[in-house]
C-alpha cells in the first residue's frame, strides 16, 4: 500500500521586487512552485504533461539579481535570461554611475 504523498503548490503572479521608490514589475508570468518528498508529485507530472521543466530558483536572489546589476548573478544567469528578459547592463555601461 502506497502512502498518501504530502503535496504543497503555490502560484505566484504579478510579481514586483524593490522598494517603494525602486519597484521592478516582471513580465507577465506565472511562478509555480511545487513541494513534496519525493519531487514528482501530481502538479509536478501534470506540469511535465505540459511541456513544462523545473528550474530551481530563488526569488529573493532573482530580485536581489535584477535589481543590483553590480552584484554577482552567475547561478541566475540562464533563468533571468530566460525568463525575465534580463541582460546584465551595469550603471558605469549606461552612463548613469552611482553617486
Amino acid at each position: 500500500m502506497n502512502p498518501i504523498t504530502q503535496e504543497r503548490l503555490t502560484c505566484d503572479v504579478d510579481l514586483v521586487f524593490g522598494s517603494l521608490d525602486q519597484p521592478m514589475k516582471l513580465p507577465d508570468l506565472v511562478v509555480v512552485e511545487t513541494k513534496t518528498m519525493d519531487g514528482f508529485g501530481a502538479a509536478d507530472q501534470a506540469l511535465a504533461s505540459m511541456g513544462i521543466r523545473p528550474v530551481s530558483m530563488s526569488k529573493y536572489c532573482l530580485g536581489i539579481a535584477l535589481l543590483h546589476p553590480e552584484l554577482p548573478a552567475n547561478r541566475w544567469n540562464r533563468v533571468l535570461r530566460a525568463n525575465f528578459g534580463w541582460s546584465r547592463v551595469l550603471p558605469e555601461q549606461t552612463g548613469q554611475g552611482r553617486h
